[in-house]
């Protein structure tokens, strides 16, 4: 795929390396920790009620670790990992190229152009909007209930998940009830990870160590038994 013509495109940028540099749970935790407070402080802008904000907060973030693999994946800033084009080119905003995987379950990878931030807090502002577009969306973020994130995500056409694969290799949606269960897990892994941090310090950029302790954590690949598989697409 070609370049917007409007876009102004730069080099992708991995954003925090150090999160690249760790694993597994070591990782899932060091985002939790680094991002939680960015999380808050955007759902303080979008969620009128106080006593839901830190749950909103639970859904921007494990949204955006679902999206960044946990930041190791987490380029120019796009925690949301937004494609670019559209508006967003036409207006000359930043891009970088990179690839995406094919919606489907084929593995195939395809090349297109993703928006580019300056700061995490322009990436986490933008995705929150995106989010927040759909009245579906929205909803879940305004009432609390997080655990329908996701099936609320697949409904409006944000992204269409597939959690395994028939005898002939072929993808199967997953199920609400899948979602659902992959949305309690990564809020648990959140709560577990975050229980001493305060969160309404406000975002802190990182520094040179984000190291975290190991601990257990739910194997993302096992979660449905054969493995649990999700395509994104961003363009609901």
């Amino acid at each position: 795929m070609a370049a917007s013509s409007a876009a102004h495109m730069v080099e992708k940028t991995q954003s925090v390396p150090a999160l690249g540099k760790l694993k597994g749970a070591d990782r899932e935790r060091a985002f939790h920790r680094m991002f939680l407070p960015l999380a808050f402080e955007v759902a303080g802008t979008v969620v009128p009620d106080p006593a839901r904000r830190l749950t909103a907060a639970y859904g921007f973030l494990a949204h955006w670790a679902a999206e960044t693999d946990r930041g190791g994946g987490l380029y120019n800033w796009n925690l949301g990992n937004i494609h670019g084009g559209g508006d967003w080119a036409k207006a000359g905003h930043d891009e970088y190229m990179s690839t995406d995987t094919d919606v489907g379950g084929t593995g195939n990878k395809y090349n297109v152009t993703f928006r580019a931030y300056d700061t995490a807090h322009e990436g986490a502002y933008d995705a929150a909007a995106l989010m927040m577009r759909a009245p579906a969306r929205r909803t879940v973020i305004l009432t609390g209930d997080i655990l329908d994130l996701y099936v609320a995500m697949r409904n409006t056409g944000y992204f269409n998940p597939w959690c395994s694969k028939d005898a002939e290799g072929k993808a199967v949606a997953c199920t609400d009830d899948q979602l659902r269960q992959w949305m309690v897990n990564q809020t648990a892994a959140i709560k577990r990870d975050t229980n001493d941090v305060d969160y309404k310090a406000g975002y802190q950029e990182p520094g040179v160590t984000v190291l975290g302790a190991s601990v257990s954590t739910l194997a993302f690949m096992g979660l449905f038994g054969v493995g649990a598989y999700f395509l994104w697409k961003n363009k609901g």
